[in-house]
């Protein structure tokens, strides 16, 4: 990924990051603030634990690695493999879509903080897939075509 690519998805990241804080500290105090939707019925439900952890706690854990993996993406020699980035990207993208369809279908209810973290797992996976540059810049030579 470009410069360009790995700051989008750190910046994207570090939101979902912050996400995830906020659901695992309302897990810890029970105090949901959620305008929209259910938040305590889908963070109270069996789907919100893996084994003893709550989701929230997983998801700060991914994102910090995910942080630190587009870091190091760019460091040369020392350089992370973008296959691993990918793969690590594709996994989140996987468990967040996973997650999303539980809320939906299963529990057929819907958390705004959820949401906003799938919404972010859908634009890391875009950027870190995209061929073509995220912003155009035409040289004179490409607009006199």
């Amino acid at each position: 990924m470009t410069r360009q690519r790995n700051t989008l998805v750190i910046c994207m990241a570090a939101a979902g990051m912050l996400v995830s804080l906020y659901l695992f500290w309302s897990k810890i105090t029970s105090q949901f603030y959620c305008p929209i939707g259910d938040c305590s019925v889908v963070n109270n439900s069996r789907y919100a634990y893996i084994g003893p952890f709550p989701v929230s706690l997983m998801g700060i854990s991914y994102y910090c690695i995910l942080i630190l993996l587009t870091a190091a993406s760019r460091r040369g020699e020392y350089a992370v493999k973008p296959v691993i980035l990918r793969l690590h990207i594709w996994a989140g993208f996987g468990y967040s879509t996973y997650l999303t369809g539980v809320e939906w279908f299963v529990l057929q209810a819907v958390c705004m903080w959820c949401v906003i973290s799938y919404v972010l797992m859908i634009g890391i996976t875009v950027v870190s897939c995209l061929k073509r540059p995220l912003f155009f810049s035409f040289t004179e030579h490409e607009a006199n075509r």
